[in-house]
This record gives structure tokens, sequence and C-alpha cells, in this order.
């Protein structure tokens, strides 16, 4: 999917349900790292429901991915602590 995304000559990407301007969204893509991609593929795994157009979610949650991440991880801590 990234690979889609750095190669692409399309001058917008949807994300969001918006139209963000390709160098934006090439640029959120090539900041991305290991931990992010385990926690988007992480992130998919829990969804419960069906997914239509996964293509989409993959490059919305890949470009959310580095400015969500932290506070999901977090949650996840704060949720195991009250339950421990």
């Amino acid at each position: 999917m990234a690979v889609d995304v750095l190669a692409s000559h399309k001058p917008t990407f949807r994300v969001n349900g918006e139209d963000k301007p390709s160098e934006d969204v090439k640029d959120r893509f090539r900041k991305l790292n290991m931990f992010h991609i385990i926690y988007v593929m992480e992130s998919l795994s829990s969804m419960a429901s069906q997914v239509r157009n996964i293509r989409a979610v993959m490059i919305t949650a890949m470009y959310n991915a580095p400015v969500t991440m932290d506070n999901y991880y977090t949650t996840k801590v704060n949720h195991g602590m009250k339950t421990a």
C-alpha cells in the first residue's frame, strides 16, 4: 500500500473522506516505521465491522498512524492498569 502511494503521480489522495494533496500524504507515509505498521495491523485486526474498501481504510489508517499511535497505546496501558 505504501509503495502505491509513494510511487503514484496522482495530484490528491482521499484520506478520511477528504482529498489531501499528494505530497502531504507522501510526506506522512515517508515518516512511517515498523511500529506504525504493527499498530495499523493491530487496529485493523480488532475492527468488528466488515471492510468494503480495504485500500481506502489502509491509506487512512497509515496516514493517521503517526498522530494516533501514542494515544492508542497509552489508552491500552491505562485500561490494563485499571483492571489489574
